[in-house]
């Protein structure tokens, strides 16, 4: 069986991600599942949820924000739940 590294983004599509974003000061990120990416590659997300944290971590702010496209020049990183990242794995070894 092929590992993480075997995964390429377009592999992600229909995975909940979670993306921090670089918008300091604020600490932001959104919550959603990937439904496609184009060629910077910008995200296009669905049943997205933004959240806002203090320096501490606490959430300050959540609020669904439905279908939004994240820029790449805005994104820090980019996660998956183990259990989305083993799917994907396990889906691209059968499809290989």
């Amino acid at each position: 069986m092929q590992g993480i590294e075997s995964l390429i983004p377009s592999d992600l599509i229909g995975a909940q991600l979670t993306i921090k974003l670089n918008t300091k000061p604020e600490n932001r990120e959104v919550k959603g599942i990937l439904l496609a990416l184009d060629n910077k590659p910008n995200l296009l997300l669905q049943n997205v949820l933004e959240i806002t944290k203090d320096d501490d971590g606490n959430v300050v702010r959540q609020r669904d924000i439905g279908m939004v496209s994240v820029p790449f020049t805005t994104i820090d990183t980019v996660s998956a739940s183990d259990v989305e990242l083993e799917t994907m794995v396990r889906y691209r070894s059968q499809v290989i």
